[in-house]
């Protein structure tokens, strides 16, 4: 690949092909690792997703503009997860609204049952993100902040995290008019 784009310098050729080894090779060690970390995930059991909600905002109490968070907690049943997981989902996602939002902007945090799931949603009213963007939002290294502020993988990591609790996450935004962000999980099933 490279070095159609260098001719045939032999010194060269051989530095681009060492390049492209190594690259394989780190590919290859990431898969592994990335295998090896989900054989070694600890087991889903019941929690409280009101309680990972706290948790998650009291690890943002130290952050600019957390006091702009707001909770509106229900009463809601457990729903099966890894709490550090979905904490992990919460903090990304709260993040992202605490940076597009300033000092006259509000972020609400909901929880609600709808059917036999339950339901979060975390809506702000700030900068919002373009139309043409929100389709790519949970493409691994998309970012709509500038160089260097932002590596693009908060919400693909949210999505997949989501995903593997056996939930869904819907993004709706408008430019100037803030973003929602809704989760939901499938409650966990009364046993009686």
């Amino acid at each position: 690949m490279l070095k159609d784009l260098v001719g045939d310098d032999g010194r060269v050729g051989r530095k681009i092909a060492a390049i492209e080894r190594n690259i394989d090779r780190a590919s290859r060690i990431a898969r592994e690792l990335l295998h090896f970390s989900r054989e070694k995930e600890a087991a889903l059991e019941p929690i409280s997703i009101n309680q990972v909600l706290t948790s998650a905002l009291n690890l943002l109490q130290h952050q600019q503009l957390s006091s702009i968070v707001h909770l509106n907690l229900r009463d809601v049943p457990a729903v099966m997860g890894i709490p550090w997981k979905l904490e992990e989902v919460f903090v990304n996602l709260l993040m992202n609204s605490l940076d597009a939002c300033g000092e006259g902007n509000r972020i609400e945090v909901t929880t609600s049952c709808a059917g036999n799931r339950v339901v979060v949603v975390i809506a702000d009213t700030g900068h919002g993100i373009d139309q043409e963007q929100l389709g790519k939002v949970f493409d691994p290294f998309f970012t709509t902040r500038e160089i260097g502020k932002g590596t693009g993988l908060g919400l693909s990591v949210c999505h997949n995290i989501v995903k593997q609790h056996g939930g869904d996450i819907e993004l709706k935004s408008s430019k100037e008019k803030g973003t929602q962000v809704t989760v939901s999980f499938p409650e966990v099933a009364d046993e009686n």
